[in-house]
């Protein structure tokens, strides 16, 4: 009978103390320290950039994209991208009609911005990026809204309609030589420089 009481003892501790002992707790993974912000931003322009020529006669909105980018190159999210259109003369208007339009960078640190281009004519187009409420980078570009789809081509001082005016006429002349070869008998043969436009003798 002792020999029974003895043998259930060990037993009845090894209970107790699995009811009384507190469970094990693991330790939390250290927490990981937050990144500092970057020191310095860079906006680098993606489309509608420095130069752009914007169509009036299209009457469709012009989108310009653009990459924040911090002090190493590597692209930053979260950034207040500011684009401010001039309030006079040649420019555009916000989708919305306002002049500035504000978006937010996504993880590859790129934001875009859409207007509808207004007056023919250069303007500037200012953007800025700022991080934590302060302003860290801010560029200016300048852009061109014509009636062409193109700009208008000069050449020697000469605007694209008087160069087709000017090869109307060479091409009459070269013709006219051609005939009066032909005519005199003999193979055509048409020079370079064989027929010229200049100013009057």
């Amino acid at each position: 009978m002792y020999s029974r009481i003895f043998s259930a003892a060990p037993i009845a501790l090894m209970c107790c103390g699995m009811l009384t002992c507190p469970p094990a707790v693991r330790s939390a993974p250290p927490a990981q320290e937050n990144q500092p912000p970057p020191r310095q931003l860079h906006i680098v322009f993606l489309e509608g950039g420095e130069g752009a020529i914007n169509n009036l006669k299209t009457k469709t909105a012009r989108e310009v994209v653009v990459r924040v980018d911090d002090e190493n190159k590597k692209p930053v999210g979260g950034a207040l991208v500011t684009f401010a259109l001039p309030n006079d003369g040649a420019g555009g208007n916000a989708l919305n009609g306002g002049k500035i339009i504000q978006s937010v960078t996504d993880t590859q640190g790129r934001a875009t911005a859409r207007f509808l281009p207004s007056r023919e004519g250069q303007f500037n187009l200012k953007v800025t990026a700022s991080l934590s409420g302060s302003e860290n980078a801010t560029a200016v570009i300048t852009q061109t809204n014509s009636m062409f789809a193109h700009p208008p081509v000069h050449f020697l001082g000469m605007s694209g309609k008087t160069l087709a005016i000017v090869g109307s006429v060479v091409g009459a002349g070269t013709a006219a030589a051609v005939v009066a070869t032909q005519r005199g008998g003999g193979g055509a043969t048409v020079s370079a420089g064989a027929t010229g436009v200049g100013p009057p003798r």
